[in-house]
Order: structure tokens, then sequence, then C-alpha cells
């Protein structure tokens, strides 16, 4: 690839990166005073709520969480010990 191809390439991607930065719109808590968002900007959980509506991976992962805010969590396979067969 010649450096004019990658100078051409790199401005696209620029191009394109200014863009969906544009879409996304400031991190979040730019500019934001005593915790509070500045006026005329919308909080994120409105944009994202009902995201994960019909998610079976998204409700599996809350049913997880649920079980260990209980005490009730799955032991990971990489932490149980083999069984061992007795003498």
């Amino acid at each position: 690839m010649t450096l004019s191809e990658l100078e051409s390439r790199i401005a696209a991607l620029e191009a394109k990166v200014e863009k969906l930065g544009a879409a996304v719109g400031p991190p979040v808590g730019a500019g934001a005073v005593d915790g509070k968002p500045p006026a005329g900007r919308d909080k994120w959980w409105e944009r994202i709520h009902g995201t994960f509506e019909n998610d079976d991976a998204f409700k599996e992962a809350m049913r997880l969480g649920r079980e260990i805010g209980r005490g009730k969590a799955v032991p990971s396979k990489r932490r149980t010990k083999a069984k061992r067969k007795p003498k």
C-alpha cells in the first residue's frame, strides 16, 4: 500500500470517527456541574431504555447478578476443584 493510499484511508477513518462522535454526543458527565447534566441534555438511561427488552443473554446476566447479590451464585468452573475418587 502506498503512502498516498494510507493517507486517504486515514482521512476516511478520521471522518467516520468524527461522524460517530457527533452522533453519540459528548461523554457522560462532560460539562456536568455538581453531578447534574448540562441544560438541554437528555439522560443516558432515557436513551437506552428498552434496549435489552427481549434479550435472553441480558435476562440471564441479571438473574446471575441477583444470585450473586443473594449469596447463591453458582461457582465458576475454573474455581471448582476436581472431585477425587474415594480410596
